[in-house]
């Protein structure tokens, strides 16, 4: 079980390697009204996001669940297309498998998105989030190796 610092950590990094211009249009199409049973307080980094247009402020002082939920929905198609490849090892693939369902998709998803499945799974603490982190130390041209590494 990795630290909640770590998985923030990760998962910032992951949304810093996406072109701010993918994050800032995804932010503009949430609705952030609170909806029954959900804290206002929770939708507050994302207002602040969508006003400001800072991303690296949002990433330096929004809580780890909302830098987590924004890196979860930017990259939930390639988290889906991930799982559906794994198939029946989708609950706790080798890192095997889970290498050549990432290559699979390599003309399909960007370095940023496939490295942003991976933080997702290891900020989500997924069965296979270590063989995510492996994943992303070993492969440097998707820019998390190092925050990877930092655990």
């Amino acid at each position: 079980m990795s630290s909640p610092r770590y998985r923030k950590a990760v998962a910032a990094a992951a949304l810093r390697n996406f072109e701010p211009v993918e994050v800032l249009e995804l932010v503009d199409q949430l609705d952030l009204r609170a909806q029954p049973g959900q804290s206002p307080l929770a939708l507050i980094p994302f207002r602040s996001l969508k006003q400001k247009r800072n991303i690296d402020a949002f990433l330096d002082t929004a809580p780890a669940d909302a830098i987590i939920t924004l890196l979860e929905v930017l990259v939930h198609e390639a988290l889906e297309e991930v799982v559906e490849k794994l198939g029946d090892h989708a609950e706790r693939p080798s890192l095997d498998q889970l290498r050549a369902a990432v290559d699979e998709l390599a003309d399909d998803f960007t370095p940023a998105y496939l490295a942003g499945t991976m933080a997702v799974a290891i900020a989500g603490e997924f069965p296979a989030a270590p063989h995510c982190r492996d994943l992303l130390i070993e492969r440097p041209e998707w820019g998390l190796a190092e925050a990877a590494a930092s655990a």
